[in-house]
């Protein structure tokens, strides 16, 4: 074998894997900010984790084709996680609201109404 037929060898591999890898993190990108769930950018993280070690694993160049998708598995799924925390505390923080005579919740409504929209309970 030739120097020429060597690197062909080597280097169609290469490209695939690198498309491969792209398309992924294009659609699993997609996929989150489609959906705007902070649980799915988590998710998303995890996945692009699992898949930048498992790229890892392929001998001599994986490791380098491998730290573009952990990188931003890593980012993905802090900000996920970040995201999550942080629309717990502000939902902690709301005021529950409850008509003590049919038992619905009143949260939602303005805070200035005198009777329960549901059954016209008089609000204290």
């Amino acid at each position: 074998m030739n120097f020429e037929t060597l690197r062909l060898l080597f280097t169609v591999p290469l490209l695939l894997i690198i498309m491969i890898v792209g398309l992924i993190i294009i659609i699993v990108v997609g996929i989150m900010f489609v959906t705007k769930d902070p649980r799915i950018t988590a998710i998303s993280g995890a996945v692009l984790i699992v898949i930048g070690l498992a790229i890892g694993m392929i001998p001599l160049i994986g490791i380098f084709i491998a730290i573009v998708p952990f990188l931003v598995g890593v980012v993905l799924m802090v900000w996920g996680i970040a995201e999550v925390n942080t629309r717990t505390k502000s939902a902690d923080k709301r005021e529950i609201r409850i008509c003590t005579k049919c038992g619905r919740d009143l949260s939602t409504l303005p805070k200035d109404i005198k009777r329960c929209p549901y059954c016209g309970n008089e609000l204290i």
